[in-house]
């Protein structure tokens, strides 16, 4: 057993180092495609997911400002 649990804990800090290595740069990349695929979303009418919904957000934030 001792030697399952130093392979597991060889491992994790392996994956470990792995991850705040390159954490950041994932992160930044996977933010960059996703404003990316939802800008391109909008040369092509009909497809975006949130086409139907940005203006029933924009009208009912609107009537929650008071004159």
């Amino acid at each position: 057993m001792a030697t399952l649990s130093s392979r597991f804990d060889r491992i994790d800090t392996q994956i470990t180092a792995w991850m705040a290595r390159y954490s950041i740069v994932l992160l930044r990349v996977g933010l960059g495609v996703v404003f990316l695929w939802f800008g391109a979303l909008k040369f092509f009418p009909g497809l975006s997911p949130a086409q139907d919904v940005a203006p029933r957000g924009r009208a009912s934030s609107a009537s929650c400002v008071r004159r």
